[in-house]
């Protein structure tokens, strides 16, 4: 899994003989990305994602710094969720209408805006943690309390896409050896007050929440490329 952390609509390499790569959707700082380039067949690039002109065109319109890319072997379809607010606390009413406040005006990220900022929550089962990274660089981390405890959370994405009516509306996304999206998870986490309120001042139309049933470590991802959990890596 990875966010977007650059676009350059006329990019060339700069490790790669001024390669031109139209689009580009940067995955990480160390030369991985969305472009549009050649498809003979058969692997042929040096690790990028290379796609078809038309459709790189259409995918750099719609997305913006902080954008989840998830790379998986095996489909899976997107499910809405709406969930009355975000990894509440005890004082689930006060958060849900601070948070309608600060979200009925919001505005997605734009494609063009290269001041966005990425911010994502990873919760984990296995260590009971979240944390919440800005930029790849881990802002807070506290305890998160699940509910049942020893229930793991499987491998989802949770993206934000709105707020409104008494509560958020989040796109969901399964991934790894998760199947489908379990839209009942995002449910079951709470976090500490230090954490909730680190979470509510970045709070905008796109963020991301990961769950996870492999440690959050620095060990089992990069911090500035946003490399979430390497599964066969740490397995």
């Amino acid at each position: 899994m990875f966010t977007i952390l650059q676009k350059d609509k006329n990019h060339h390499s700069s490790t790669y003989n001024d390669a031109p790569m139209p689009n580009m959707n940067r995955l990480t700082w160390s030369g991985v990305a969305l472009h549009a380039g050649k498809l003979p067949g058969y692997p042929a690039s040096h690790g990028c994602v290379r796609l078809p002109l038309e459709f790189s065109k259409l995918l750099f319109t719609v997305t913006h710094v902080g954008t989840a890319v998830i790379i998986a072997d095996a489909h899976s379809a997107p499910a809405d969720v709406n969930h009355p607010g975000l990894v509440l606390s005890d004082n689930a009413e006060r958060e849900i209408s601070e948070a309608e406040a600060k979200l009925k005006n919001a505005k997605a990220h734009k494609p063009d805006n290269a001041d966005a900022v990425a911010v994502s929550v990873i919760v984990s089962s296995a260590d009971k943690t979240i944390t919440i990274l800005e930029n790849g660089d881990t802002v807070i981390s506290g305890k998160a309390t699940l509910t049942p405890e020893d229930q793991p959370l499987g491998q989802h994405v949770f993206i934000l896409s709105a707020a409104g009516g008494g509560g958020m509306a989040w796109h969901a996304i399964s991934h790894g050896s998760t199947a489908e999206p379990d839209t009942a998870v995002i449910n079951r986490i709470r976090a500490e007050p230090d954490v909730v309120n680190a979470m509510k001042q970045r709070m905008h139309i796109g963020l991301v929440l990961v769950t996870t049933d492999l440690p959050s470590t620095p060990d089992t991802r990069t911090g500035e490329d946003f490399v979430v959990l390497n599964q066969d890596e740490t397995s």
